[in-house]
């Protein structure tokens, strides 16, 4: 303590004061240490906001102590959804953003991605477009009520939240060719060798229950060889239920348009839009290219 009192801002004498409070029961002076060695070092932040939980499992406390970095406000985030602290962690995300400080969205996916898993997409398109503010590139890629994050596929996927996943899977690879595209300069390439279901690419979309929509996408083909060929399909995120799914796409072909319509049932929120075989149980060899993907209600223009 009197290291504290002869060096009050070194981030460790603060940490071993408060770790030191701690023991005493002095949970007030031992937040207040806390806060100095958060401050002082960014590596302590961690270990300080789980010492702080156990003492006090309030956020708004820690809160106030938090130093005014999106960085250590996120790792509080998480922690409170590890301890399923729902609320808390709401409240501590919306705090982050009235800091008005600019950070990489891509820290902050895991969060949306943790509201979609609980199905609270109303949550999920919120944090989003709250991200999507400070990372302009991550919006839509044109109006007329437009829901695909990337469709023509010209900045690298984001991998999570609303724009486009891709995971590996058996007897396909995907890849941007910028050899060949419909507009823009790029387009999605899957090769296909092997058997093949799903192609593992797949964007979640929000969109409202019983609702018309229209799904559009360009597509190439060079030597696609099989019993059946790649559709693009939309279903429901969570139920799998196929709504939409457009006409198969096999042998060699020029870029041309794809297009399907569905209706979303009365409780349907979240979407994936997929590239998919059914069934995928037999081989399939060739080239597939996929461009200007477009989902968007019935009535709103879908031309790309």
């Amino acid at each position: 303590l009197q290291a504290v009192s002869v060096d009050p801002t070194t981030p460790d004498v603060a940490w071993n004061a408060a770790n030191l409070f701690l023991t005493q029961g002095k949970t007030a002076q031992a937040l207040q240490q806390f806060a100095v060695a958060m401050r002082g070092d960014p590596n302590l932040v961690q270990p300080s906001l789980e010492l702080c939980w156990r003492a006090v499992h309030d956020p708004s406390t820690i809160q106030s102590i938090l130093p005014p970095d999106p960085t250590a406000y996120l790792k509080f985030v998480r922690l409170l959804i590890a301890k399923q602290q729902w609320d808390g962690a709401q409240q501590i995300w919306s705090a982050m953003f009235g800091l008005n400080r600019g950070f990489d969205g891509r820290q902050a996916l895991f969060y949306v991605d943790t509201l979609l898993a609980r199905k609270e997409v109303t949550g999920a398109q919120r944090a989003w477009e709250q991200l999507a503010a400070i990372s302009p590139n991550w919006q839509v890629d044109s109006g007329d009520n437009e829901l695909v994050v990337n469709g023509s596929f010209e900045r690298p996927s984001l991998s999570a939240g609303f724009d486009w996943r891709y995971s590996p899977q058996p007897g396909s690879t995907a890849s941007i060719d910028v050899t060949e595209f419909h507009s823009g300069r790029q387009s999605l390439l899957l090769f296909y060798n092997g058997v093949n279901g799903d192609s593992g690419l797949l964007q979640y979309v929000a969109v409202k229950p019983n609702t018309e929509y229209r799904l559009a996408a360009w597509v190439k083909s060079r030597k696609l060889e099989g019993a059946n060929g790649p559709v693009v399909a939309v279903s429901d995120a969570y139920s799998d239920q196929l709504y939409a799914a457009s006409a198969e796409t096999l042998g060699s072909t020029e870029w041309h348009r794809l297009e399907g319509s569905l209706q979303t049932g009365p409780d349907t929120q979240l979407v994936t839009i997929r590239v998919r075989r059914d069934p995928g149980t037999t081989l399939i060899r060739g080239e597939f290219w996929i461009d200007d993907v477009s989902l968007r209600p019935s009535g709103s223009l879908t031309a790309r």
